[in-house]
């Protein structure tokens, strides 16, 4: 946590307040290896949280080629899922923006 939050509570909770908090939202990291900090925090649903676990086998890398891949015709959606090791039905939702949707 960067240490202007982590020494003054005021400070973060300004911040939250101007970035879209609402209560029932998550607090999340537009990316995971990176710390909490002002630039890299967002507030999200549970389902849009979820998309960004370290679990997660997609980043926001491989949803950007994938869509590319299957914009161009260079793959199908069963093509990308065996590629990214994910369901064909998750490929589809993705490559029509009904998962990972641009922030």
């Amino acid at each position: 946590m960067c240490a202007e939050w982590h020494c003054d509570y005021q400070k973060f909770k300004e911040w939250a307040l101007n970035n879209g908090y609402r209560e029932g939202l998550d607090l999340c990291r537009k990316d995971v290896t990176r710390n909490y900090v002002p630039k890299n925090c967002y507030f999200a649903t549970a389902a849009q949280s979820a998309q960004h676990k370290t679990s997660t086998k997609m980043t926001w890398g491989n949803v950007r080629n994938m869509r590319q891949l299957y914009q161009d015709e260079s793959m199908s959606q069963d093509q990308l899922a065996k590629k990214y090791k994910i369901s064909s039905a998750t490929v589809s939702r993705i490559v029509n923006y009904k998962l990972w949707a641009e922030e």
